[in-house]
């Protein structure tokens, strides 16, 4: 049986569409944006946490509460990391969009991993 060229073109094009078609899902606006507003707080409190570590650091009051703070700001780094690999794999088109902005927030959190883990190893070193 033959097929004309068009005919072939069509039903590969009709394969291609539904073999694509999950990936291509997108996510709903409410996902979207409570996935955004998790990264928000995450970072509203990953500054206020490096305020008080400045304001514990200029008052010296003492390695344990650094400790305290450093091994939260680890937890938060690691959150917003996570949901931010969640949000790009869940709404890929809506984090397009923002990619620049994302990626750089992103990049920032990276670096910041290695600091606070180095941090946090210092305190476990030092018994806190």
């Amino acid at each position: 049986m033959k097929f004309d060229s068009l005919a072939k073109r069509t039903f590969l094009f009709i394969s291609l569409c539904c073999l694509s078609a999950p990936a291509m899902a997108e996510c709903s606006k409410d996902e979207y944006e409570f996935q955004l507003g998790t990264l928000k707080s995450i970072w509203t409190e990953l500054i206020d946490l490096g305020d008080k570590k400045m304001e514990a650091v200029k008052k010296d009051e003492g390695q344990a509460k650094f400790c305290q703070i450093e091994k939260r700001l680890k937890q938060l780094n690691r959150a917003y990391l996570s949901v931010d690999t969640a949000l790009e794999k869940s709404c890929p088109s809506n984090y397009e969009k923002y990619r620049s902005t994302l990626k750089n927030s992103r990049d920032i959190f990276i670096k910041g991993k290695s600091m606070h883990q180095k941090n946090v190893d210092i305190c476990i070193k030092d018994g806190f």
